[in-house]
């Protein structure tokens, strides 16, 4: 079993709860079946919770949640052990540890919520870039300023502009925001075959509200 940096310890206590069957799951799990467009198996799901977001992504590209179709990897191990109980294939380990996890595998990969709780986000954009087949979609909260919600680290380079910066020239980026739950931002990030000029489109003006 991957062991875990010793920054995660005490996360270990957190985000248990199960949002399925409630309004706010199902409103989630819209959210995250929308984003599957943008997506194609084999899929890294990082920091996926008890698998929920697992399932949500395999039904929104209408395939079984099977290890060869969507992956998971989550960081607390009372999740991963539900995930597991549910036959949803998921395992347990940190974003910064990927690389060790996955092999010499290569994914497409989505991250909605997870990389502003991360530790050192360079590693993991630089795990991404490592193993992405063509796209990954990453999900942000918009505002991280003064956050303290359930005690949890919460990154202040989690934004936005910090992130586009740190995947460099090589990929196009697509930024756009919407709400679920509370404002967000999303990029779709594809590796670039041109390579330059590099684009950002920023698509901000077509806030969605659900």
């Amino acid at each position: 079993m991957t062991n875990l940096p010793r920054n995660y310890e005490y996360i270990q206590t957190f985000f248990t709860s199960n949002s399925r069957g409630t309004r706010m799951g199902k409103r989630v799990a819209k959210n995250i079946a929308e984003c599957a467009q943008y997506l194609k198996p084999p899929i890294l799901c990082v920091g996926c919770g008890d698998g929920f977001e697992v399932e949500c992504l395999a039904k929104g590209l209408n395939v079984p949640p099977l290890e060869e179709h969507v992956y998971g990897v989550e960081v607390t191990r009372e999740r991963v052990k539900i995930a597991q109980e549910n036959k949803l294939p998921v395992v347990l380990g940190a974003a910064e540890n990927i690389p060790e996890i996955v092999g010499d595998r290569k994914f497409n990969i989505y991250c909605a919520h997870t990389l502003e709780h991360c530790f050192d986000i360079k590693k993991v954009i630089d795990n991404f870039k490592k193993i992405a087949l063509d796209t990954i979609v990453i999900i942000v909260p918009i505002e991280l300023k003064g956050r303290t919600r359930n005690r949890a680290h919460f990154s202040p380079v989690a934004n936005l502009g910090s992130i586009s910066n740190m995947f460099g020239m090589d990929y196009e980026i697509t930024i756009s925001y919407n709400w679920c739950i509370e404002l967000q931002g999303r990029l779709i990030i594809k590796k670039d075959p041109m390579n330059w000029p590099r684009k950002i489109q920023d698509r901000s003006s077509e806030l969605l509200i659900k």
